[in-house]
């Protein structure tokens, strides 16, 4: 077909959501017409003008269309006004100027108009390339929200992870400790009954140091009592002699 060897400069622009239909009214069918001056009906760039004539009113059309340099004249003798304001300044328009309406309406310098009452094909190509164009945009945007999501899930199961390997971590440390106060608790439970034993041992000990002591006393008292009757007695040499006369 002869729009994939000349692609047509609707292809080649850019039109601000809401601005599609009075595009189209100002280019109508010319926005079929390709850049490629080979092609037998083309869009041909001939410079900016030198001295262009000021519009009546509104805002140029370039305003709000990123196109090709071909299409500069065009949009700048082009100005988007309202209803009342078109109808109002089409007999000040200079030769070569129009006036359209966001809605599609047109007003030309030599004085046709044409009211819209349906958007033409080639607004309704430009609505629905920007609408796809809005839709890749929130495409994107879903995937980007996506991918961020991904990665945010991704690094919370690492710091999951990360956390429950430090659980176990501090599981195996607290069994470790329970371990130790048990093996701690034993220690102490054998150390106690070794005082204790110790205790009952050194009680026993004191308890015959006791004995002994009393039993030493007794003996002494003992003793002490065996000499005292035994210094008692009469000298046994005097007795001897005595008995022997």
């Amino acid at each position: 077909p002869a729009s994939d060897l000349w692609p047509p400069l609707i292809d080649s622009l850019k039109v601000q959501p809401g601005y599609e239909a009075a595009l189209a009214a100002a280019l109508g069918d010319e926005l079929n017409a390709p850049l490629d001056e080979a092609a037998p009906h083309h869009w041909r760039h001939l410079g900016s003008l030198d001295s262009p004539p000021s519009l009546p009113g509104g805002t140029p059309l370039s305003s709000f269309v990123d196109a090709p340099p071909a299409l500069e004249r065009r949009l700048a003798l082009t100005g988007v006004v309202s209803i009342e304001e078109g109808k109002r300044w089409q007999k000040e328009l200079k030769p070569g100027q129009r006036l359209v309406s966001q809605r599609g309406d047109l007003w030309r310098w030599d004085g046709y108009t044409a009211s819209v009452d349906a958007p033409s094909q080639a607004a309704a190509r430009l609505e629905q390339r920007n609408l796809l164009e809005s839709l890749e945009d929130q495409l994107k945007l879903a995937k980007r929200i996506r991918d961020d999501a991904q990665a945010e899930y991704a690094a919370a199961q690492s710091r999951t992870a990360t956390i429950a390997e430090s659980l176990r971590a501090a599981s195996r440390e607290l069994r470790e400790r329970e371990e130790d106060m048990l093996a701690a608790q034993g220690d102490s439970a054998l150390a106690a009954r070794a005082v204790a034993e110790r205790t009952l041992r050194l009680a026993s000990i004191e308890a015959e140091m006791k004995s002994l002591d009393q039993a030493g006393e007794n003996a002494r008292r003992v003793a002490q009592a065996a000499a005292e009757a035994l210094n008692a007695l009469p000298d046994a040499r005097a007795l001897s002699e005595k008995l022997e006369h």
